[in-house]
């Protein structure tokens, strides 16, 4: 049996040791691994083709798709279900927010068609017209910078190191806390930085925290194994752990390589 041609030729030769058992165990893992990366990537492509759709209104709008659905789930829910009061206190609501004028009526009850002048009417015409023209070009704007945005994610999701691995083996563990992450430094003013918010996340999340962890403790240990193999001698324990690790991305990359070889 073969180790994947991705791996890195040391894990290769490592794996090429282990009896048939072993390596079955670990090609499985690893398909496994694959095979759910693949999975979450199609569930949630449906859900980011519909907010990509509406992206750039969404943003004019300051909201978010989990804000936009809650609401339009919520005033859906209102209508079907709710009693004949219910039903009403919703569309004055909605009249209300979106500034709607409700029609005239005389003591009959019969709406009352407003006179229209020509002139005004060519001159509403005209406003909208450059209403419609200012609000492509925004709108332009706004899915060219979101287009920008995705590439500069799809980039960095599915980058790789040089010995095929993939370089941020964590990003869908960590997805929706980069998330959070990015619309709490807009918030604040800052510019998020993807490379920031990946490592940050990573930190944060108690999961992927231990496998950094663990993975370091690996590496320590293997780099302590062959300095024994090699005749060389280790002098004292080393400086302990801080809470985090000085190169955090180093330890992703290493991290990855060591769930690959366990």
């Amino acid at each position: 049996m073969e180790a994947p041609a991705n791996w890195s030729s040391e894990h290769r030769e490592m794996f090429s040791k282990l009896d048939l058992e072993a390596q079955k165990f670990l090609m499985d893992r690893s398909q496994a691994m694959e095979a759910a990366h693949t999975q979450r990537s199609q569930e949630v492509a449906p859900f980011r083709e519909v907010a990509d759709k509406w992206s750039g209104y969404m943003q004019q709008a300051q909201t978010t798709p989990a804000l936009a659905f809650d609401s339009l789930m919520g005033i859906e829910y209102r209508l079907r279900t709710g009693t004949p009061a219910q039903q009403m206190d919703v569309l004055r609501e909605i009249i209300s927010a979106y500034g709607i004028a409700p029609p005239q009526t005389d003591d009959g009850g019969n709406v009352i068609e407003p006179v229209r002048d020509e002139r005004v009417d060519g001159l509403m015409n005209e406003i909208q017209q450059l209403r419609q023209q200012s609000h492509g070009d925004m709108q332009a704007r706004q899915h060219a910078e979101m287009q920008r945005q995705q590439n500069t994610i799809n980039d960095f999701m599915t980058a790789k190191n040089e010995d095929g691995t993939l370089a941020h083996p964590f990003f869908s563990d960590v997805e929706h806390e980069m998330t959070r992450l990015a619309q709490a430094d807009h918030a604040a003013g800052k510019q998020p930085d993807i490379r920031d918010l990946y490592e940050r996340a990573c930190w944060s999340n108690p999961a992927v925290r231990a496998k950094l962890l663990e993975a370091e403790d690996r590496a320590k240990a293997e780099a302590a194994r062959r300095k024994r193999n090699a005749g060389s001698s280790v002098s004292g324990a080393g400086s302990p752990r801080t809470e985090q690790p000085r190169d955090l991305k180093a330890a992703l990359s290493e991290a990855y390589d060591q769930m690959v070889a366990a």
